[in-house]
């Protein structure tokens, strides 16, 4: 009886069999000219991620037939794609640009085009009241000549703060 490690595969026996996986697949769709040829040449692919009913994610590069994985995550999924392609391409993978086209339902995209607007919207917002919390720090302090801990307390930020952005350059690596 074999025991739970011998018959798990090591790394070096499953890239050995994806190298020979690799190299008996038909990679010709056109006459005289392969796809990883065409790849290579163009110097991009395209990446599809899908999730199957088991929750795993299935990644494919449809420009080389048999160029496919399955990872558990995302990025298990964008490590495993890469391997395949480096395998498939050789050396020169990592030249070549990938785009990536992840497939969700379209509730699920539409959420996430909705939580990227609301990040960029809130990052702006960041930076306006930056800007305004300078210029006050700046008519209050230089101008009108308040101290900083009066500053501070009007401001709702704390004084180091205040002196932080009423003198920039002092405390600054140069």
């Amino acid at each position: 009886m074999r025991g739970r490690a011998d018959r798990k595969m090591t790394e070096q026996e499953m890239t050995r069999r994806l190298r020979e996986a690799a190299a008996s697949v038909d990679r010709s769709f056109l006459p005289g000219e392969t796809a990883v040829t065409r790849v290579l040449a163009t110097r991009s692919c395209t990446v599809y991620y899908e999730r199957n009913p088991a929750g795993r994610w299935v990644v494919s590069v449809p420009e080389i037939r048999g160029c496919r994985r399955v990872g558990l995550s995302l990025s298990d999924a964008r490590r495993l794609i890469q391997e395949a392609l480096d395998l498939f391409l050789g050396a020169e993978a990592r030249t070549v640009k990938v785009l990536e086209e992840i497939r969700l339902p379209e509730e699920l995209k539409q959420a996430s085009r909705e939580a990227a607007e609301a990040r960029a919207k809130a990052a702006r917002a960041q930076e306006e009241a930056q800007a305004l919390t300078r210029d006050a720090v700046a008519k209050m302090v230089n101008g009108a000549r308040l101290s900083v801990r009066d500053t501070s307390e009007l401001l709702g930020i704390c004084r180091q703060r205040v002196q932080q952005l009423a003198d920039p350059g002092e405390g600054s690596f140069r």
